[in-house]
Order: structure tokens, then sequence, then C-alpha cells
């Protein structure tokens, strides 16, 4: 119970806005958040402003924007430009042109071919990638499937990227 969140309590004693206030009845527990007036959140009557989120992220790689292990490759720019475009929600619009379409999959035509040493694609890319544009395409709504440029990209290329991508697993 170590998050557990103090709401403010009418009192009687009390002068003006309650809001944000812990009430002098309630117990103080360690660790119990409080929002007093001034709107700065106090864990165990610290002011927090933040320190535990900078403590995390020296701790845990996952909150950490500069973290990376010296062997782990680089995502693919491309495709990762792509990814964002591509895996967006069913009201959003964000379709890739068919230059953008024709460019991303013919980078991962490459990559799969192994032609593409210095920024491969990763297998966590292509899955990415290909799940954002199969649920799009098949769950959708029709305003935000695929483009044409998309659809005529895909018409080209998906022949040959069958043969070279791996088998799904």
């Amino acid at each position: 119970m170590n998050s557990l969140l103090l709401r403010p309590l009418p009192s009687a004693t009390t002068s003006g806005s309650l809001v944000g206030r812990v009430s002098p009845a309630s117990p103080r527990l360690p660790g119990a958040v409080a929002w007093p007036r001034d709107g700065r959140c106090r864990r165990g009557g610290v002011a927090a402003a933040g320190a535990w989120m900078e403590e995390a992220a020296r701790r845990n790689p996952a909150f950490s924007e500069s973290y990376r292990p010296a062997g782990l490759p680089r995502p693919n720019g491309t495709v990762l430009e792509a990814q964002g475009r591509v895996c967006t929600g069913p009201e959003q619009t964000r379709p890739l042109g068919e230059e953008q379409a024709m460019r991303v999959l013919d980078t991962i035509l490459r990559s799969a071919t192994g032609e593409l040493k210095d920024e491969p694609v990763s297998s966590a890319q292509l899955g990415a990638f290909f799940a954002g544009m199969t649920i799009r395409a098949n769950c959708f709504p029709e305003a935000t499937q695929w483009s044409e440029g998309e659809r005529r990209a895909m018409s080209l290329f998906w022949p040959r990227l069958v043969h070279v991508l791996p088998p799904e697993r």
C-alpha cells in the first residue's frame, strides 16, 4: 500500500479550499502521497518533484532515452520513420505516400537479401511494420486503411518479399 493516495476529508476546523489537503484525522502512512495546497506532490513528507523518476531513469534503462547497450544495433531509420506513420490508431490517418512506401519496402527487400549491411532491418522492426500494415488493412475503418500508394507499392514488392522474408513463427 505504499502508493496509497490520501484524499482530503471534509473538516469543520479547516478554512478555505479543501482541495488537495490531507485531513488531520487521516493517518500519515510512510510512502503515502498527499497533495497539499501548493500543488507539489509530497511523498513521506518530502517534496518529490520528479526526483523519484530521475532515480528510476538512472537504475532502469526502460525509462532512459539515452541508454543503449553497445552491442545492440540501431533500428533502421527508414523503417522506423514508416513505423511511426503506419502504427497509428483507427481514427488517425498518416498513410505512407507511394514514394515513401516504395522506399520502405525496397529497404526491407535489400535488408532481407543481405544487401543492406550498414543499417539492416531487424526482425522486431519487420514484425512491427507488417503488423501495423496488416491491422490497418484488415481491421481499421476504410478511411484509415491503406492509401493507393501503399497498395501499389505492396503489390509491386510483395511477390519478391515473400521469397526473401523469414518465415512466420
